[in-house]
């Protein structure tokens, strides 16, 4: 056998073999290039619990669609806040807390969907669980900001109004609680592991219609 054959040999291995460094999101099979899917994540080895997170969320995503159903049926109902004493900024609150709970339940439903699907599989990975719970944190601490601001405004009534901003700042809580968990046990972790990552359990490449690896789906033995 001469060189250039074993460099062939080992050129071909290292195109089909799971590397044990970090992966592109590709891989090259001859004259094709096949998109790694997702990657795997151990959770034994990881600060998350990413089943409370998804718990979380969920629970966070059914509230925020139920707060938007009920503003959404008091939005033609507003004969009460409009004869308020307080020229109109009532009304005017309770339009945009609405607006803004509509909206971000919207994103909720975006984004949890594709989050659970990942999470069974294994593959939720550091960066939706930050997305989760400190972008979706912030959004939501405008509604109870915004809501708290509503209630404390018409402190004296305590109407149908003041319920529906009252459950906008129960649906934001289960994001905030995630929040905390990532600005402080996460945050610790990495600090007590000199700034580790969240680890990967594999980083083989994933089929499209199944989860063998390419190497098993081309009837390759795996290296």
């Amino acid at each position: 056998f001469s060189l250039p054959f074993f460099r062939k040999q080992h050129q071909h291995r290292n195109q089909l073999a799971p590397s044990n460094k970090t992966s592109p999101s590709y891989q090259i099979q001859g004259n094709k290039i096949i998109m790694k899917t997702h990657t795997q994540y151990d959770r034994s080895n990881s600060p998350w619990n990413r089943k409370v997170l998804i718990w979380l969320w969920s629970f966070q995503t059914i509230g925020s669609v139920i707060v938007t159903a009920f503003a959404a049926a008091l939005l033609d109902r507003r004969d009460g806040l409009k004869q308020r004493w307080d020229d109109g900024l009532a009304d005017a609150l309770f339009l945009i807390t609405s607006f803004l709970v509509f909206s971000f339940t919207a994103i909720n439903v975006i984004f949890t969907i594709p989050a659970y699907f990942h999470y069974k599989r294994n593959s939720l990975s550091p960066m939706w669980m930050m997305i989760g719970s400190v972008w979706m944190a912030l959004f939501w601490s405008t509604v109870i900001a915004m809501s708290a601001w509503a209630i404390a405004w018409s402190a004296p009534i305590f109407e149908v109004y003041e319920v529906s901003c009252l459950l906008n700042m129960l649906a934001g809580f289960p994001y905030l609680g995630g929040l905390v968990y990532y600005s402080v046990v996460y945050d610790r972790w990495r600090k007590a592991h000199k700034g580790k990552t969240d680890a990967e359990a594999t980083n083989e490449r994933y089929s499209l219609d199944s989860r063998k690896p390419f190497a098993e789906d081309q009837g390759l033995a795996k290296e």
